[in-house]
């Protein structure tokens, strides 16, 4: 499965990666969903161009800013969404995206006048890991 590119813009600095091979090349600053279990699912970005099948790191725990729609507004300490179809942050899960997942939590409050971008921290919040289907993901994880 082929997933959108994104150059996230990474905030802060925190040593939080994982090692990660998928089975279709992902690019350096890609918006990962990396299935743990039927339920479950980590939110990573790429820190590096990987091909498939090859071995490379995600990061999974900095805040990074992700594009949203220009009039939406988020307030701190909600739960934010990947819209995969999209490749963009939402306040919530898509009826139809099976491919969305959590991202984390909005650290910064947004109004509708700001610029079009949420600030995540990664797999943190009351819905972190949360996987919208149970449909099987082109990613795993190695250590």
């Amino acid at each position: 499965m082929s997933r959108e590119a994104f150059l996230a813009k990474r905030i802060t600095t925190q040593d939080a990666t994982m090692r990660f091979t998928p089975t279709a090349a992902v690019t350096a600053g890609e918006v990962v969903k990396v299935n743990i279990s039927a339920t479950k699912c980590i939110a990573g970005v790429s820190l590096e161009a990987i091909a498939a099948n090859a071995t490379g790191t995600l990061d999974i725990k900095n805040i990074y800013d992700f594009p949203t729609a220009s009039g939406q507004t988020w307030t701190a300490g909600t739960a934010v969404y990947w819209d995969h179809e999209g490749s963009k942050a939402i306040p919530v899960a898509s009826v139809n995206g099976e491919d969305d997942f959590c991202l984390g939590t909005c650290q910064q409050a947004r109004a509708t006048t700001d610029k079009a971008f949420v600030r995540v921290r990664l797999n943190f919040g009351p819905s972190e890991y949360t996987r919208i289907s149970s449909s099987s993901s082109s990613s795993s994880a190695s250590s």
